[in-house]
């Protein structure tokens, strides 16, 4: 009955998830309709400092969903409050440093993006504050398993967003949007620490902190993986095609983004599922194949959508520009599949600490970027490159993990971590 209440609210974090997407699209789709290029570039320039930001900020939110998952599992409430408090106040220091160190600068970033207003990259300033504290706050909800709470963020961060914006035009502030932005951001911090007010009055007698740096590399080295094969080939083909074909293939990159978005969904309560199964002294691999069933099911789903079909509804819904594209659909679709399957098998691995697998995943990434260097003649050859690369991702992890789970393959440690703050 409780995994049942549990997997309810993992399903409404999920569905939540796909509305913040949609609020992303829609606030992005207006603003590029109402907003000059300037206006829409300084925007454009925001969220792409953010999203940079966002690696270390997705990997401290997984740390500590895993350790508070572990943690929790073994009714170790005192010890998760304490990691709680412990990483917020570490983190808040690191951040509020690093912000110093923006806002000093400010004059280089200004002069080196050609921004004429200081305001602009100050007030992105405290967003790397709120995004810390924000992280840690939502790592720890879903950590003790409480994914209503993180779903009510997250909207509540994507809506605000759109609100604001939307707001700003209308009073014909066009070239203040930038703003809603670390609005938004300062809406996410001041719920999450709402949310997370009832734990103050847990009483701390266990003062031990260790913060799992190890787990928390992997996890970076996780997300830059993904990056690499999300983006970093768009600017490769940006960089060696030309620049129609550079558009043909951001095109293609978009719809590669869609397999990949709903393919990855169930992974995000992976961490959470088999954290709490590692605390409890259980093989967490009935919960992965729970899990990964389901991802297979949307990514097939939507390969079978973008993929075979998508003479049928890409034009539909990006426009008759896309029907330059479709020969190409098909096989990159399919190696976009195979990405997402792989991932499945890195964020459990992650999950299990198995960091060999996050550190294969980053150098088959590299393996990709070579391969795009030295084959990049054509949209057809780079799609051939990221292919090839995607089957072998899949592959290997397949084959390791078919290796782990019969125990032919000893990395790292025991899946089930021997002590309470192991690193």
């Amino acid at each position: 009955m409780k995994y049942k209440h549990y997997f309810t609210g993992g399903s409404l974090l999920l569905i939540a998830t796909v509305v913040v997407n949609i609020c992303n699209f829609v606030f992005n789709a207006y603003l590029g309709r109402v907003l000059t290029f300037e206006q829409f570039g300084i925007i454009t320039l925001i969220n792409t400092l953010w999203y940079i930001a966002l690696i270390p900020m997705n990997a401290l939110y997984t740390t500590v969903n895993h350790r508070v998952a572990f943690l929790t599992s073994n009714e170790h409430t005192q010890e998760s409050v304490h990691f709680l408090q412990g990483t917020n106040k570490r983190n808040l220091v690191i951040s509020i440093f690093i912000s110093i160190c923006f806002l000093a600068a400010v004059p280089l970033t200004d002069s080196f993006f050609q921004i004429h207003n200081y305001l602009i990259t100050f007030l992105f300033t405290p967003m790397i504050t709120f995004g810390v504290v924000t992280a840690v706050n939502k790592g720890f909800l879903q950590g003790i398993f409480n994914f209503k709470s993180v779903a009510v963020i997250i909207i509540i961060e994507a809506s605000s967003k759109l609100l604001f914006a939307w707001l700003l035009v209308g009073f014909k502030l066009n070239s203040w949007t930038f703003i809603s932005l670390p609005l938004s951001a300062c809406a996410a911090f001041l719920l999450s620490l709402h949310f997370i007010s009832p734990q103050k009055k847990v009483q701390i007698h266990n003062k031990s902190y260790q913060f799992p740096k190890r787990f928390f590399t992997a996890a970076i080295i996780t997300g830059l993986s993904s990056i690499a094969f999300l983006s970093v080939d768009v600017i490769l083909a940006k960089h060696f095609l030309s620049p129609v074909d550079a558009g043909k293939y951001a095109f293609l990159s978009l719809i590669g983004k869609m397999v990949y978005f709903f393919g990855t969904l169930p992974s995000l309560l992976m961490i959470s599922f088999v954290g709490r199964d590692l605390g409890k002294n259980k093989n967490p691999n009935a919960t992965f194949y729970k899990l990964f069933t389901l991802a297979l099911v949307l990514t097939i789903s939507v390969f079978i959508g973008v993929g075979p079909l998508g003479n049928i509804f890409i034009p539909f819904l990006f426009g008759n520009k896309t029907l330059a594209i479709l020969p190409y659909l098909t096989l990159y679709s399919t190696s976009i599949m195979f990405f997402t399957l792989s991932s499945c098998f890195i964020t459990f691995y992650l999950a299990k600490q198995r960091y060999v697998f996050p550190f294969m995943a980053i150098i088959i990434a590299f393996i990709m970027c070579i391969g795009i260097t030295f084959f990049h003649n054509s949209i057809n050859q780079i799609i051939h490159v990221i292919f090839y690369t995607s089957l072998l991702s899949l592959v290997l992890f397949v084959s390791m993990h078919i290796l782990e789970t019969k125990n032919y393959l000893k990395i790292n440690k025991p899946f089930v971590t021997k002590t309470l703050f192991a690193q």
